[in-house]
Order: C-alpha cells, then structure tokens, then sequence
C-alpha cells in the first residue's frame, strides 16, 4: 500500500508540474499524453533512439518519436501556414496530422513540458472545399477537437486552416496567410530504416555471391581438358606415317634397275651372235 501511495502522488506531481492550474481543465487523456513525455524525459539517455530520425534533423530536445513518426517542434519559430507547410515538405517531412486522441495527447503533453502554452499550425484545412476539412495528406479528417462556437461561421469565409491551441489542446479555424497569422508549427517525419539490418543483408549477399563463383569455376574446368586431348592424338598418327613409306620406297626402284640392266644384256648378245 506504501508503495501505490508514493506512485499516485509521484504522477499527481509530474501532472501539477505540468499543467500547473489548469489541471482540472484538461481531459484525462490529455493528462496520460503528458504524463507519458514526462517519464520519457525521465529515462536515461539513449533508451529514445533519434538515430531513425531523418539526418537532416538537428539532434536536441525538439525532437521526438511517436509511433513510426519523428516530430520536430518548431516552437521558437513562426510562419504563415503555408510556408510552415512548405518548411515540412522540403525538409521531407509533412505540417502535423491528428488523426486521433491518443497523438493529440502526445503533442499535448510534449508542448507542456516545454512550458509552451501559445498555439500551433495543425496540417489541417478546408481551403479546397469549404466545410470539407481534410489534411495535407489529401484525407478528409474524421476526428476533431473543436473548442466551443468553433469553427466560426461568420469568419469561414476567410478562416481556412486550423490552430491547435494550449493549455488545452483544443482546435481554433484561422486565416492562412493574413498579415497576423504567423504561428509556431510541428513537422512529422516517417522513420527511417534501422542501419544495422541494411549492413547484415548486404554481408549475407555478398557471401551467397562468394560461394556460387567458387564450386561453379572449379570442377568443370579440370576434366573435361585433360582426358579428350591425350588419347586421340598419339594412336592415329604413328602407324600410318612408318609403313607405307618405307615398303613403298624400296622395293620399286630396285626392280626397274635390274630389268634395265638384264635386257641391256640380252640385246647385246643377241647383236654379237647374228652373223654366223
């Protein structure tokens, strides 16, 4: 029982430190939201890992993972929305979507641990069709957290986008781009892929590649070229070369020669013996 008792004043604590005197004037969700920020600051250093995080992004307390997204509080700066827009886009990233209570109690909570209790740009707007409130992502927003008489009917015609106002996290329409309509505003980025899992795939390809090349060069080279070569060449070419030659050569000339010189005689004696 000590035990729960030292809890519930230490997350009575964090919640008074957070939200001060408007405690009771913020949803419970919203307290949970906050709470949540306040351990994660609490943790030791490293247990958030920023290092899925665009590299782009400065690396410091502004900074934060919700879910499969990084969030850059842009809390110090102000723009119209449709530079803070464009801000997002071109660092790769898109204006702030809530799509429902439990990252609107996220944001809730991390502004409040700024001390942040002014309003920020949400990515949110029915400048394509009024009435129709869609997101910079082209989704049309099927949740909502209006503050009372919100969204102003007497003022739509000129109030096209929407604020997110603090302490209590409630949505306020408001003029994009009028002279007055400078606001701090949060960017989301998606997370990047874990640079350890890239390193053990391509070590694993590169390895399969290896031992391919290896086992397919070796054994057919060596076999086939040795036997066909030997055999073939020697027995065809030694027997017919010796025989016919030497047979052929010998026994011709020495038979003409003897007949020549034979019949030479005979004519000879022949010639001598006509007389008698």
């Amino acid at each position: 029982m000590r035990s729960r008792y030292i809890l519930v004043l230490l997350v009575l604590c964090l919640l008074n430190q957070t939200y001060g005197k408007d405690l009771q004037s913020v949803p419970l969700f919203q307290r949970v939201g906050a709470l949540k920020v306040q351990i994660e600051q609490c943790e030791p250093r490293g247990t958030i890992d920023l290092t899925r995080c665009p590299i782009n992004l400065q690396r410091d307390e502004y900074l934060k993972i919700y879910q499969d997204q990084c969030l850059q509080f842009k809390i110090n700066d102000k723009n119209h929305h449709t530079q803070a827009s464009d801000y997002c886009r071109n660092t790769g990233g898109q204006l702030l979507t809530v799509k429902d209570q439990f990252k609107e109690a996220f944001v809730v909570g991390a502004l409040s641990s700024y001390n942040f209790y002014g309003n920020v740009w949400l990515g949110l707007s029915d400048a394509v069709k009024e009435g129709e409130y869609r997101w910079v992502t082209g989704e049309v927003s099927s949740y909502f957290h209006w503050a009372l008489g919100q969204p102003t009917p007497i003022l739509s015609a000129v109030e096209d986008c929407v604020l997110l106002k603090m302490p209590g996290g409630q949505w306020y329409d408001q003029g994009c781009d009028l002279p007055l309509d400078n606001f701090p505003w949060i960017c989301e980025y998606p997370l990047r892929e874990l640079p350890t899992t890239q390193t053990k795939t391509q070590s694993t390809r590169q390895s399969t590649t290896t031992q391919t090349t290896t086992k397919a060069t070796v054994k057919p080279t060596t076999k086939p070229t040795t036997k066909p070569t030997t055999k073939p060449t020697t027995k065809p070419t030694t027997k017919p070369t010796t025989k016919p030659t030497t047979n052929a050569t010998k026994q011709p000339i020495a038979k003409s020669t003897t007949s020549i010189a034979t019949s030479g005689e005979t004519d000879t004696w022949r010639t001598y013996r006509r007389p008698h």
